[in-house]
């Protein structure tokens, strides 16, 4: 088995470190990854003698194909190793004899697929190495990807290809709660040793680990909130073992994770990756999401603001604490079907929020949950910011009224001109619709204002 692990590779400063990661990556030597800058030396002092460039150096791409490229070579070979004369398939070629035993091919992993934004070249270049392995028999490979688009940049090389994938969950409580365990216990006796009676709120890792301690009642409610997300329980070990309690560290992390939502979410100027290219989403759908998931996961009486679309769900269409893809759709805020699910699509992308996909087997999305469990408790504690819940839902009141205006002003503009075409029985009918449609957007309006007055008064109390 060959591991590539994506994230050295791409977070490698300059040309030289991201040849050298990627050689040390695949066990590729030797590598003279200084001789690139004597050769780029080189060629720039021939190009101001003789005016063109002589060929010494290599680029980046041409150095990173020519190891990729080797190391397939060098699996073809692995594959091939146990062939003999006396088999019985001795008369087939090699590639007919790789399709006959997929048992033989190599399997290659490459690991944090699409971990940065910026290592573009690096993944469509061992995307397009892995379908060539696949094409030819070759080897079997395995990507292991946060990213959601993942099937966006395969398809590029293997458009005709259905990839096989599989979602990997959060843990199961007891399965967290061993993890916990296991990694306050594997400390070193010296670490953690916090001399302090109980009634502070910390105590010692070694307490912790003792069976039949009431300790363990609180590590199981702690639990219960942060979820099985891996990294969320090595940051609950970590303070624990720093002499925090379960329900202390549990509530220090939920708080990080409201305050990193507020930053990256429902911030209008934080810019996820490269700030020449604006993001998919507005806070404004951000919130509106929040405030449903949270309604979904605590049953909270925080009702998004949209009085015209219902979004109750039933226990037969979606999973406890989770929303209904196609119900959001629906909503103003999500108006246009490409740039709605863009907007989901993005959010999903950032781990803000999970998109299910219907348990038949189909692919399409059917439901909404939370990005990770943590953020239920994340969500409830940023609607329980009355100053921050009011300003950002009198920003979602003016978004709301202001599709509303954008509506009545094209029903407008029709009125307009059917006005000038004369009367007629089906003319009338349409200035009829027409005008029961702009009353119907005019009273949403004067709903959303009459919200917006209230909204004002808490920004005007309270600081």
């Amino acid at each position: 088995m060959l591991i590539i692990d994506c994230e050295p590779i791409t977070e490698a400063h300059g040309d030289t470190a991201t040849i050298a990661a990627t050689a040390q990556q695949v066990g590729y030597r030797p590598v003279f990854s200084w001789m690139n800058t004597i050769s780029s030396l080189a060629d720039l002092a021939a190009q101001g003698t003789i005016g063109t460039s002589a060929g010494f150096s290599q680029t980046m791409e041409l150095q990173f194909s020519k190891i990729l490229q080797n190391t397939g070579t060098a699996l073809r070979k692995i594959a091939l190793q146990d062939r003999d004369a006396s088999d019985k398939d001795a008369n087939l070629g090699d590639e007919e004899y790789l399709c006959a035993h997929p048992e033989k091919r190599p399997v290659i992993v490459i690991d944090n697929f699409l971990h940065s934004p910026e290592g573009t070249i690096i993944y469509d270049r061992l995307a397009s190495w892995a379908a060539l392995l696949v094409s030819a028999s070759v080897a079997h490979v395995v990507f292991l990807t946060n990213d959601v688009s993942f099937s966006k940049s395969l398809s590029k090389s293997l458009p005709d290809r259905v990839f096989r994938s599989v979602l990997l969950g959060d843990a199961a409580p007891q399965s967290a709660k061993a993890f916990v365990l296991n990694a306050l216990t594997e400390d070193r006796p010296e670490r953690g040793q916090k001399s302090s009676s109980p009634s502070d709120g910390s105590f010692t890792s070694t307490e912790l680990a003792r069976k039949n301690t009431p300790l363990l009642e609180e590590l199981d409610a702690s639990i219960a909130v942060l979820g099985g997300r891996l990294t969320d329980l090595e940051a609950l070990a970590t303070r624990i073992r720093s002499g925090e309690g379960p329900s202390l560290a549990v509530s220090q992390i939920v708080s990080a994770s409201a305050a990193e939502i507020n930053k990256l979410y429902l911030s209008p100027d934080y810019q996820h990756n490269d700030p020449k290219s604006p993001r998919k989403w507005s806070t404004e759908q951000a919130w509106y999401l929040i405030t449903l998931l949270d309604a979904a996961n605590t049953g909270s009486p925080h009702a998004p603001t949209n009085p015209s679309v219902n979004t109750s769900n039933s226990p037969e269409d979606v999973e406890p604490g989770s929303i209904t893809y196609n119900s959001i759709l629906l909503h103003p805020l999500f108006k246009s079907p490409s740039t709605g699910e863009e907007s989901l699509q993005s959010l999903a992308h950032l781990d803000l929020i999970t998109i299910l996909t219907h348990p038949s087997g189909s692919g399409r999305p059917y439901a909404i949950r939370p990005g990770r469990p943590v953020y239920k408790a994340a969500f409830k504690k940023l609607l329980e910011d009355e100053v921050l819940k009011a300003k950002i839902e009198l920003a979602v009141l003016n978004a709301l009224v202001k599709i509303e205006e954008g509506y009545m002003r094209k029903w407008e503009e029709e009125l307009a001109v059917l006005a000038t075409c004369g009367g007629g029985k089906d003319a009338g009918k349409r200035m009829d619709y027409l005008g029961k449609k702009i009353g119907g957007s005019q009273e949403r309006v004067d709903g959303y204002e009459k919200e917006m007055e209230g909204k004002k008064k808490v920004l005007k109390m309270r600081f």
